[in-house]
């Protein structure tokens, strides 16, 4: 089939997703990878990849979808690992003023970031996450927090980053307890050291320039994660 038609017919599966047509999505991606053809995954997974980082209400059934085909056919992995490298640009900045960006464009690439935490949660509750690829983004979201408490003007990015943070963490020590705790420490080490002094206001003044209430109680939230993760039971 030409690979025109081919994303036309997957997008078109994709754009009227839901449960309902889980199976029938899931089956026709089966058929296709039965045939032998692989070109199109990429296409595949940047489409699921941007549709589950904005559709909430189906972000759980995106995962899904996407670790059941990875698992069958493990060259999905590969294209899965290259995407994320690509999306993390998403986390580089956060124009928070709109002076110099299109709205709907802050607004669309917000929506990427607050959903991209859920998407990978949910992947690890599948065992379709590498450890790798959770820290990398982890590692933006807090490098771009140090840099941006320092400057005036940059506390509701500052609040974006905290809030991303504090949904991935809190999703995974929910749905995947198993993987929060082989991440734990890890997630750690990258949170707590740079947190820890704006929670407990300890740093110096120039560097908090851009830590609001509410960025302060959101790092509260993660640090209240790891401190009680101790209680919890296995899956």
């Amino acid at each position: 089939m030409d690979d025109k038609i081919l994303n036309t017919i997957i997008g078109n599966k994709l754009n009227a997703f839901t449960p309902l047509t889980y199976n029938d999505t899931r089956d026709f991606i089966y058929q296709i990878l039965d045939s032998g053809e692989t070109e199109f995954i990429r296409d595949f997974v940047e489409k699921v990849f941007k549709k589950a980082t904005q559709e909430e209400v189906y972000c759980a059934a995106f995962a899904k979808l996407i670790a059941e085909i990875a698992h069958r056919y493990p060259v999905m992995y590969e294209e899965m690992r290259k995407y994320h490298t690509q999306f993390l640009s998403i986390f580089d900045s956060v124009d928070s003023s709109g002076a110099e960006t299109d709205y709907a464009v802050l607004v669309r690439e917000k929506q990427y970031r607050m959903g991209y935490g859920q998407f990978l949660s949910e992947l690890a509750c599948l065992n379709t996450l590498e450890k790798g690829d959770l820290l990398a983004m982890v590692e933006k979201c807090m490098g771009q927090i140090t840099v941006l408490a320092a400057q005036e003007g940059k506390g509701k990015a500052v609040e974006e980053y905290v809030d991303c943070l504090v949904r991935l963490t809190k999703a995974l020590k929910e749905k995947s307890r198993g993987f929060f705790g082989q991440v734990r420490e890890d997630l750690a080490a990258r949170i707590l050291p740079i947190t820890t002094p704006f929670i407990e206001k300890t740093a110096a003044a120039t560097v908090c320039l851009s830590i609001t209430p509410k960025s302060r109680f959101g790092m509260m939230d993660l640090a209240d994660c790891f401190s009680s993760s101790s209680r919890l039971g296995k899956n």
